[in-house]
């Protein structure tokens, strides 16, 4: 069964810390704030995604800090649809 659309969530504890979130689909397409069919938010401590008509299969999630940095940054993720999703 297709799902309808797709959530997919980042949350950290940092409020210093400036994480880019992109996703990229079973089929290799990257997503990120602009890509079409999506609608993105970012937040100072969380990001999401909302894609419509999402891909079935394994879906890869990549947060990164801009400008790197020494200190760990706890990250929590998330993904909900109204069908099967695995994140790698």
């Amino acid at each position: 069964r297709t799902a309808r659309e797709a959530l997919f969530a980042a949350s950290w504890t940092q409020t210093d810390a400036e994480i880019e979130f992109s996703l990229a689909a079973p089929s290799g397409r990257s997503y990120g704030p602009g890509s079409p069919g999506t609608l993105h938010f970012q937040g100072s401590t969380h990001a999401y995604y909302r894609v419509a008509l999402p891909e079935a299969g394994s879906w890869r999630l990549q947060l990164t800090r801009k400008g790197g940095g020494a200190e760990s940054v706890w990250v929590t993720t998330a993904a909900m649809a109204n069908g099967t999703i695995t994140i790698l």
